[in-house]
């Protein structure tokens, strides 16, 4: 029920720390899992876990928002491979965390 995509976010040249925080931060609030996988020069890429495909528009247009941000897309790969076990231990934990936050 969980669908892993990529995201590639572009940014402007000499972004601040506090910028590449804002995009970390609305991706951590928005999905199970973002990691951040790649952070070179102007470019950001990471690997999402979400619940619904319809929950990436949304996301999208608010970080192409963010000061600094010029640009964001979504990819989905074709294949690959990944470490179901890890997935799925890693949504489990997240989603505790998210439950226990609620619940405060």
């Amino acid at each position: 029920g969980y669908i892993r995509c990529g995201m590639l976010v572009r940014l402007e040249n000499g972004v601040t720390k506090q910028t590449l925080r804002l995009v970390q931060d609305v991706l951590e609030n928005q999905f199970i899992i973002a990691l951040p996988m790649i952070h070179q020069d102007n470019i950001m890429s990471f690997q999402l876990v979400v619940s619904s495909i319809f929950d990436l528009d949304p996301t999208l247009k608010k970080i192409e928002s963010l000061d600094g941000v010029r640009s964001a897309e979504v990819f989905i790969p074709q294949r690959g491979r990944m470490h179901q076990d890890w997935i799925l231990r890693e949504i489990d934990q997240r989603v505790k965390v998210s439950e226990k936050h609620r619940s405060s």
